[in-house]
């Protein structure tokens, strides 16, 4: 009976200890759970403000702080406003437009072969221009001048001969031309390059002298071409012109010298030619004797 009792009393103690310690427990779990929803509830504080804030804060900013931005365009607009003074990134491109209205030997002397090409342009506002010719390529050419005032439509009948290439022009070469123009306030332009062929026939008008005794070279003398009489034939040779005899390039008519006279000793200025069967002074270009 007395252990029944002592058996009774351990196990209420044992009872009221594990209420103590449940109720220390249920008296520390109200003070974690407001930690929990005022952390809810601060987050909740934070988003409800956002409400307030208007949809589109940047339109609002840009509409009070920005400044209107004139548009370039409206400078160009004005009606008094001088070409010239003008803004660089506001001036009208200018741009070249060139073709060939014809092509042809000019006429000319004799001995001087002239090649004319008339050419005609247009350029996209009012501008002065220059024509830029040149044989192969653009790497040694010449610029030919026009004498104008700044206008749209232009022409100029192109002459040249072959003096002004360096070099006498070929079969199978090409003449290259192109057109270079300045508007009044500054724009720079230029056409695409046009080309005329060397054919035969441009090569005899532009180096008009017989094929067999030329020698293909430049004329470098600075004298007109002299009158060749038939049966004599215009050459160049030896940088001038020459009155030869077809048969031998040179003043003797091919004939051998049949007469008895001695070969004669000519002056200064002449030199002995076989024509007509005997001796001759002759002059070394016209192939005449001198006048008396």
């Amino acid at each position: 009976m007395l252990h029944a009792r002592a058996l009774l009393a351990l196990l209420l103690v044992l009872w009221l200890s594990a209420c103590g310690s449940s109720s220390e427990a249920t008296d520390a779990a109200p003070a974690d759970v407001p930690a929990t929803d005022t952390s809810g509830d601060q987050g909740a504080a934070d988003a409800e403000p956002a409400a307030d804030v208007p949809d589109t804060p940047a339109e609002t900013a840009n509409e009070t702080t920005a400044e209107p931005v004139e548009p370039l365009a409206d400078v160009a607009e004005e009606p008094d406003l001088p070409l010239e003074e003008l803004p660089a990134d506001v001036l009208i491109p200018l741009s070249v437009e060139l073709h060939v209205d014809a092509a042809a030997c000019a006429p000319s002397a004799p001995g001087v072969g002239i090649y004319r090409v008339s050419l005609a342009w247009t350029t996209s506002i009012a501008a002065t221009s220059s024509v830029e010719v040149a044989l192969n390529d653009f790497t040694a050419s010449f610029q030919v001048p026009v004498t104008e005032e700044p206008t749209t439509d232009h022409a100029l009948p192109l002459e040249f001969t072959a003096f002004h290439f360096g070099q006498v022009p070929k079969v199978g070469d090409v003449i290259l031309v192109r057109v270079h123009a300045e508007a009044p306030a500054g724009q720079l332009g230029a056409s695409e390059p046009i080309s005329v062929a060397v054919s035969a026939a441009v090569r005899a008008c532009l180096y008009p002298y017989d094929s067999e005794c030329s020698d293909n070279a430049q004329v470098l003398c600075r004298v007109m071409p002299p009158v060749c009489a038939a049966p004599l034939v215009l050459a160049a040779f030896e940088g001038c012109y020459h009155c030869v005899f077809a048969a031998t390039c040179t003043c003797d008519d091919g004939d051998p010298a049949e007469c008895p006279a001695a070969p004669p000793e000519c002056g200064e200025g002449l030199v002995m030619a076989v024509q007509a069967g005997c001796f001759a002074c002759v002059d070394p270009v016209t192939c005449a004797p001198p006048a008396e």
